[in-house]
Parts: structure tokens; C-alpha cells; sequence
């Protein structure tokens, strides 16, 4: 899009004046995370600017593979008066510069023999044999920081290489018997996949009989299992086998199914229902806040599972927003082409809805945040306690598989028939490793453990380049003591 731009648009006088008369003060931030054309665009601003500001930072980059080219934002310093580099962050404090020294060292990203200071002075590494005992100390640990040690939920980060569904429920329901509330972030994940998103999908099918979209009855069941609190899978089907034509009134439900669903579901299944029943009756809104209102003012509600559920909410709110954008871009298509139901069936066939394509949703609620590593580093938030979980995967370095828009080979800055070899990819391995570790230590303000299993959650040996660094350190710290 920005190629497009900065060949067809910005060479167009009109579009050149209409900038350039209005940003004359620039404030260019992360240039490091941009794609050259961006950076051609940002050097004919600031050449005509009064003032600018560029910002560059030189171990970040951490969106290479979304074709980010440091080199080529590192040229803007040609276009400046004066260059800056600025020290050691502000903040931190000395023991965790040693251990980011250390790293860089243990990474091949820097030489020579790092300081005398303890670098694991507030940093502890256990490690466990199996995988699900990790996840058990995990959020133990969570626990004691919270209601011992008195730091809030949302200053707490456990960062994983990859975020997998069995992962992330595992975590949540463990910190959930433990009484501290917990959210996730994993904005490239479909929404499709997520429950909530698919029992909204199957209310509107509902609510929406015009349509002429009736949702299998292993939808409504999964649907109604979502999101009515005490309502188990086998309850649930029993219900969604009588919704032919909509859901039935519960008072309608022969005796003996209403004693095995319980009067108590009973009667959270019937507020939905009679909301459902209310909103038929009347005129139909657009999905978005169809989506919005259910959500709100029935769902979210106290007797239904999502009352607390702040994972949940990132996922409605991410589907309302889709469901806004694709609404406020119709107007110049036909609706036979861009209805509601289009926009359902395409959320649900994963076409649409893709959360990557918008900010991240992150709770300002109490959860302890569980995200990928590089998820993280993306929000640029700081957080008071992290839990590295899972040191010994080699995902944490581990580059994306990108066959057809390989990032390096097709930068300006590599040679040209230059082949691609084993050695190029340990070399960024190695690279994407340290600066990996070094941003997540800057964005944390006090203690760090670190987690191992000897086995994986595949059931496979540990073997990765993060753990080998760790051990290195310790070697190195230990031969000085002894």
C-alpha cells in the first residue's frame, strides 16, 4: 500500500502540497519498524519541514518479517542536522544491564568478558520435568506476587514463545482456581477461533430469520455451552435440539428436561432468550450493534460466563470493530454483495476478521497479561514481574517460515545473487535472540523467572538457543565465583 503511495499518489503536486503545507513539525518515531518507501516518503517531509525528530533505535526491529528495514531507516540520519545516540536505558538498574550484557555476549552480538555484577540479582531460573508442572509453578507464582508480595494483576506479564490454545487455557484455569484474573494477547489469531466470536455469529444467524441462515444445531449448543453460566455441553445439546425455529421458551420444555438443565440455567437461558424474542420483534440494527448491545447488556451480565471474562471482551470488541469497519465501507457496494450475511459468512470462513489488521487489544482491567514474546515487545508495555515460560522452546528464536517474501533476501541491502545459507539464518537466529531478550528485560521493573521443562508440551526434548545462552551465563558467573 505505502509502494503504491509513494509511486503513483505522492508524486501528484496536489498531494505534495496538501502534506508538506500542514506537517511542518515532525516527530518520527520507530523509524526502525518502517519500509524504505515510508522512509523515501519520511526524507521529503523532512527536507521541507521547519523541524523534525527521528527516532531510531538500534537493537529493535522486532517486525522484520513484515518487511521492516533498519538499514534503510538508519539512512535518514543523512537528512539531519545532528545525530544523538543515547546511552544505557533510563531506569533500569545495574544488575539487569549486567545480565542484558551478558546476553549480548552469550548471543555473539557483542565481544568480550561483561563486568564483575551479579546478573541474576532478581532473576531466578526453575526448571521442571514435565511441562504441565511448569505451568502449575507458573501461576503459583503469579499467585504469591498478587496477594503476598501485593503487585497488581495487570503489572504482571508471563510471556511465552508461542501462545497455544491448550497453553492458554491451561494458564487461565489455574490462575482461575487461584482467584487472579488473567487476559491473553494474540492479535494474529482469527477471530473465528475464538468461542465468544462464534456464539455472536450464531445469535445474529437467530435473531436475523430474514436472512434465511439457520446455524446447525452444534453451533447453538456450543453457543448457548459459551455463555450461560451452569450450562455443561449435554445440557446445552438438549436445549439446542429444540431450537428449530429460534429458541424455545423454557416454561414450554417438558418437566423432566427442565429439571436435568436446572431452573437456575433455566432462567439465564430464558433472559437470553427473551432477549432474542424482544429484538426479533422489532427493527433490525446493523450487526455491529447488534453485536455491541448483546454483549453488553445481556452477556456480559452477571449468571453468564463472560461477566468476567476479559479475553472475552478483546474478542467482542475486536468483532465489533470489524464488523463497524466492513459496514462503513459498503456504501458504494451493491448490498446483495456486502450484507450481513456476507460479512458473518466471511468472518466464519476466515476471510475477515482478522485482529492483525487492527491495534491490539489489551484489557486496562486487572488480568495478568499472556502473550508471545514478540506480541509483548509490540505493546511496548512495562510491566513490574515476568515469567518467561518455556525457556528451552526454540520458538524464541526461531525465525518465520516466509518462503515467498523471505525479508532478508529481498531487502536493498542484500547482495545481489547472494544465496541464502544455513549460516545467514543462525546469524539472525542468534540476533533475533538477544534483542528478543534485551527488550523484554527493559520492559520489566522487577523480578524475572525463568521456566524450563525438560520436556515440551509435544512431549520433545528442549534444546533451544535462548536456553543454551542462559547457560553460558551461568558458567560464566559461576567460574568467577569459584
Amino acid at each position: 500500500t505505502v509502494e503504491v503511495f509513494v509511486q503513483h499518489v505522492w508524486p501528484l503536486a496536489a498531494c505534495q502540497n496538501y502534506l508538506k503545507a500542514r506537517a511542518r513539525h515532525i516527530l518520527y518515531e520507530n523509524s526502525e519498524e518502517d519500509v524504505p518507501a515510508a522512509h523515501r516518503l519520511m526524507a521529503d517531509l523532512i527536507a521541507d519541514s521547519e523541524s523534525a525528530l527521528v527516532l531510531f533505535d538500534e537493537e529493535s526491529s522486532y517486525r522484520r518479517f513484515l518487511g521492516a528495514d533498519e538499514a534503510s531507516a538508519y539512512n535518514l540520519a543523512a537528512v539531519c542536522d545532528e545525530t544523538v545516540t543515547m546511552g544505557a536505558p533510563v531506569g533500569l538498574e545495574p544488575a539487569r544491564l549486567a545480565l542484558i550484557d551478558h546476553f549480548a555476549v552469550s548471543f555473539g552480538q557483542r565481544e568480550g568478558v561483561p563486568g564483575d555484577i551479579n546478573p541474576f540479582e532478581g532473576v531466578e531460573q526453575v526448571s521442571f520435568r514435565f511441562f504441565p508442572q511448569m505451568v502449575d509453578a507458573a501461576a503459583a507464582q503469579v499467585a504469591v506476587w498478587v496477594k503476598e508480595d501485593g503487585i497488581a494483576p495487570n503489572d504482571i506479564a508471563v510471556v511465552v514463545p508461542y501462545l497455544s490454545d491448550a497453553l492458554r487455557f491451561a494458564l487461565t484455569y489455574r490462575l482461575e482456581e487461584l482467584g487472579v484474573p488473567s487476559q491473553s494477547l494474540r492479535p494474529s489469531r482469527p477471530l473465528r477461533l475464538e468461542p465468544v466470536v462464534r456464539a455472536l455469529v450464531t445469535f445474529a444467524q437467530m435473531a436475523h430469520p430474514q436472512w434465511g441462515l439457520v446455524p446447525p444445531i452444534e453451533d447453538v449448543a456450543l453457543a448457548l455451552t459459551t455463555v450461560v453460566g451452569g450450562l455443561d455441553p449435554v445440557r446445552a445439546a438438549l436445549l439446542a435440539s429444540t431450537a428449530r425455529k429460534g429458541l424455545v421458551p423454557f416454561e414450554g420444555l417438558a418437566a423432566t428436561l427442565q429439571e436435568r438443565v436446572t431452573y437456575r440455567a433455566g432462567e439465564r437461558y430464558e433472559r437470553l432468550r427473551g432477549w432474542m424474542e424482544t429484538y426479533r420483534a422489532g427493527e433490525p440494527i446493523p450487526l455491529d450493534h447488534f453485536f455491541s448491545r448483546l454483549y453488553g447488556e445481556v452477556l456480559s451480565q452477571a449468571g453468564f460466563t463472560l461477566q468476567h471474562d476479559l479475553d472475552a471482551a478483546q474478542s467482542a470488541a475486536a468483532l465489533v470493530d470489524s464488523a463497524a469497519m466492513y459496514r462503513q465501507i459498503g456504501g458504494a457496494i451493491p448490498d446483495e454483495m456486502w450484507g450481513a450475511s456476507v460479512y458473518l459468512a466471511a468472518v466464519m470462513e476466515g476471510v475477515l476478521g482478522q485482529r492483525s489488521l487492527s491495534q491490539p487489544y489489551i484489557g486496562s482491567g486487572e488480568g495478568v497479561l499472556m502473550s508471545p514474546a514478540y506480541t509483548f515487545l509490540m505493546t511496548n508495555r512495562r510491566v513490574q514481574r515476568q515469567i518467561w515460560l518455556d525457556i528451552g522452546s526454540s520458538g524464541w528464536t526461531e525465525r518465520l517460515s516466509q518462503p515467498l517474501a523471505q525479508p532478508y533476501v529481498l531487502s536493498a541491502q542484500w547482495p545481489e545473487n547472494q544465496l541464502w545459507t544455513s549460516t545467514d539464518e543462525t546469524a539472525v537466529e542468534l540476533q533475533s535472540g538477544y534483542r528478543l531478550v534485551a527488550g523484554l528485560l527493559r520492559r520489566c521493573g522487577g523480578d524475572v523467572v525463568m521456566m524450563m521443562s525438560e520436556y515440551s508440551e509435544q512431549g520433545m526434548q528442549q534444546q533451544g538457543n535462548l536456553l543454551y545462552a542462559v547457560g553460558r551465563i551461568l558458567r560464566r558467573t559461576q567460574a568467577r565465583r569459584g
